[in-house]
């Protein structure tokens, strides 16, 4: 999906030689795009000392929405977790790990009006594709100052 800028990537999917004659096998690889650093790296570093109010909302507001994009896939992570949670050299937040994974039951007719209504008020908000971070981020920004 071209709008997911919240999720690591799937590029390639390995299943080790010998196992594919069959239906049956034990494991397979996902390979995704290697990550900057993750969250928890990045806290016990010495970078961690220096981030500013403006980087800790930035930071937060990015998780937000990451996890924010994955609910409205039907997907529960289950597994977040700063190691979890890959960041990039401008705050952007990318949710790794799907391991244990779960999709949602489905919605009721209910919950489908109301996820509706909020696509619909996010769509507003949504100028392009590209602008989307930066235009809900600072709409976040100017709702908790």
């Amino acid at each position: 999906m071209d709008s997911n800028i919240f999720t690591s990537k799937l590029l390639d999917l390995i299943i080790p030689d010998g196992e594919n004659d069959g239906d049956d096998f034990d494991h397979l690889f996902l390979v995704m795009p290697l990550g900057t650093m993750d969250m928890k790296t990045f806290l016990q570093s010495s970078s961690a000392e220096s981030m500013t109010e403006e980087h800790l909302i930035t930071f937060l507001y990015n998780m937000l929405c990451s996890i924010n994009y994955i609910h409205s896939m039907n997907i529960i992570h289950r597994d977040i977790k700063p190691a979890n949670i890959l960041i990039d050299e401008k705050c952007g937040v990318f949710v790794c790990d799907f391991g244990l994974s779960r999709a949602n039951p489905e919605l009721s007719k209910l919950e489908k009006e109301i996820e509706h209504s909020r696509r619909k008020g996010q769509l507003k908000v949504q100028k392009t594709k590209g602008e989307e971070r930066v235009t809900r981020e600072s709409l976040f920004k100017q709702e908790i100052t």
